[in-house]
C-alpha cells in the first residue's frame, strides 16, 4: 500500500506542473474538453455516459480510478494498472478499433498466469475475426474492444494454485 501511495504522489508531482500550465493558458479547458467530448461519433457504453453530461463522464473516470486502486490494493500494482487501463475502454471516446489497445496489456499479464498462457493469442485472433465481422455487417468495429476487456477476467480471480503445492524457500546460512 505504501508503494502505491508513493507512485500516486510521484504521478501527481509529475502532472501538477502541466495541469497548472494548462490553467495559465486557458482557465476553461476542463469544461471545453468535456463539451467537445460529446461531439465524438462513438458507439458503445460511452454514449450513455455522454448523454448524461460532463459531470457523469467525470464521475465515470473517478470510478475507474477507484476500481484500479482497489484492484491494485488486492492484487498488486501491476494488476491494478492493467485492469484500470482495460476498463478505460468503456470511457474511451474513440470511434475505431484503437480503443482495444488499452486492454491488451491486461491480456498479456493474464497470459502469464498458470493455465492462461493461451489467452492472449486466442483472444486476439477472435477479436480480429469479430472486428472483420462487424465491419462486414456495417456495425461499428469499436464494439469488439469490449471482447478484450471481458477476457481480462483472470486478473480478478484469486490464484488457483493450491496452498499445499506452493514451494517454500529456505535460506541456508553457513556455519
Amino acid at each position: 500500500m505504501r508503494r502505491l501511495a508513493v507512485a500516486g504522489a510521484v504521478a501527481a508531482l509529475i502532472w501538477a506542473p502541466f495541469t497548472a500550465w494548462a490553467f495559465v493558458l486557458d482557465r476553461r479547458w476542463p469544461l471545453d474538453y468535456l463539451v467537445l467530448l460529446q461531439a465524438y461519433p462513438v458507439p458503445g457504453l460511452i454514449r450513455f455516459i455522454f448523454a448524461a453530461g460532463p459531470v457523469a463522464y467525470l464521475f465515470a473516470l473517478f470510478a475507474l480510478i477507484a476500481i484500479s486502486i482497489a484492484v491494485a490494493t488486492i492484487r498488486g500494482p501491476e494488476t491494478g494498472a492493467v485492469v484500470g487501463g482495460a476498463l478505460s475502454v468503456a470511457a474511451a471516446p474513440l470511434p475505431g478499433t484503437y480503443a482495444a489497445v488499452f486492454a491488451l496489456p491486461a491480456l498479456l499479464v493474464a497470459g502469464r498466469r498458470s493455465g492462461y498462457e493461451w489467452l492472449p493469442g486466442i483472444v486476439s485472433a477472435v477479436g480480429w475475426l469479430a472486428t472483420i465481422a462487424l465491419l462486414w455487417a456495417g456495425l461499428p468495429p469499436a464494439i469488439a474492444a469490449y471482447w478484450y476487456v471481458l477476457n481480462a477476467y483472470p486478473l480478478l480471480r484469486a490464484d488457483q494454485m493450491p496452498t499445499g503445492s506452493r514451494t517454500r524457500m529456505t535460506v541456508v546460512r553457513p556455519g
